[in-house]
This record gives structure tokens, C-alpha cells and sequence, in this order.
């Protein structure tokens, strides 16, 4: 991932997701992480708690990520 990009990271309140947040910030990316519990922001980032199993959610999701991030060039 190219440094300054925009990411956001599902399922990043543990395990991989939280791992992959953790590192593509550490690599210069602009990164939200969002899970439906609360999750540590990375640093210089942002956490949005929801439930993306409700596709509804999605748009509302990519909203705010990008009104805290800029625009958003990956979802993992």
C-alpha cells in the first residue's frame, strides 16, 4: 500500500483486522477501522463502530471514514 492512501479496515477490533490497521498505518496509510465493537483507532487514523453486515451500513460507513480520513482508495 502506497503511503498516504486511504483504507478502511473491517473487523479491525481484534485479531487480523486489527493486525492489517496497525501495519498499513505503520506504512503511511490513512486508515479507519471499523467493527461492530469499539476498536482502538491507529495512530493518525480513525474507528467508526457498525454493523456491515447490514449492507445498509455500508454507504454510511464510507461517509464518515472519509469525512475523518479523505478519500478512501481500499476496504479490506
Amino acid at each position: 500500500m502506497r503511503e498516504g492512501r486511504g483504507v478502511l479496515v473491517t473487523g479491525a477490533a481484534h485479531g487480523i483486522g486489527r493486525a492489517t490497521a496497525a501495519r498499513l498505518a505503520a506504512a503511511g496509510a490513512r486508515v479507519c477501522a471499523v467493527d461492530r465493537e469499539r476498536a482502538s483507532p491507529p495512530p493518525g487514523g480513525c474507528a467508526l463502530v457498525a454493523e456491515l453486515a447490514e449492507l445498509g451500513a455500508l454507504p454510511d460507513v464510507v461517509r464518515q471514514a472519509e469525512e475523518e480520513v479523505g478519500p478512501l482508495d481500499a476496504l479490506v
